[in-house]
């Protein structure tokens, strides 16, 4: 359970009471406006909601993801090859602002998960770009070779040796 079941502010996370909020002619784009209306920033109980609403949907999405994980691995096996990121992070009023409008650090680190056939799971502690997957992971689905100077690559030498060292044995 990621919210508080007690919590009686005015925050809605229902689609169809923040459309009726918005009229007879709801519009998809008017809807974030709608919801964050509702949101006192100032009191902390509403804070929580918010940050907890968004823990709830992570754990939502988690569920909705291991289905389709299944799926790839019951038709391609063990030669999968999974990449999860997600484009921004949220702020829940640390640096005073809310949402994904900023350039602190809960806006701008996010998870970057990748599964190579034959490697074992391990977190690296580098910073790495949301890009720096791509060139590597072109090469390994396209055949190719990924021998280039490993520098030429653009991210941290520890996650590109992680990764070509990977598919150099898958």
């Amino acid at each position: 359970l990621f919210v508080d079941p007690a919590y009686s502010g005015r925050i809605v996370f229902d689609r169809n009471r923040l459309n009726a909020d918005l009229g007879p002619e709801p519009s998809w784009r008017a809807l974030p406006t709608a919801y964050w209306a509702r949101v006192d920033k100032e009191d902390p109980r509403d804070v929580r909601h918010v940050s907890d609403l968004y823990d709830a949907s992570i754990h939502g999405m988690d569920a909705e993801l291991r289905p389709l994980i299944e799926s790839f691995r019951r038709l391609l096996g063990d030669q999968a090859i999974f990449v999860l990121v997600s484009d921004h992070g949220e702020e829940f009023g640390e640096h005073g602002g809310f949402n994904h409008n900023s350039l602190f650090q809960e806006v701008l680190h996010v998870p970057l998960v990748l599964r190579l056939p034959g490697v074992a799971p391990r977190r690296l502690s580098e910073s790495v770009g949301l890009s720096a997957p791509r060139p590597l992971l072109r090469a390994a689905v396209a055949g190719g070779s990924v021998d280039a100077p490993r520098q030429s690559f653009g991210a941290p030498a520890a996650f590109v040796n992680a990764v070509v060292d990977a598919l150099a044995h898958a």
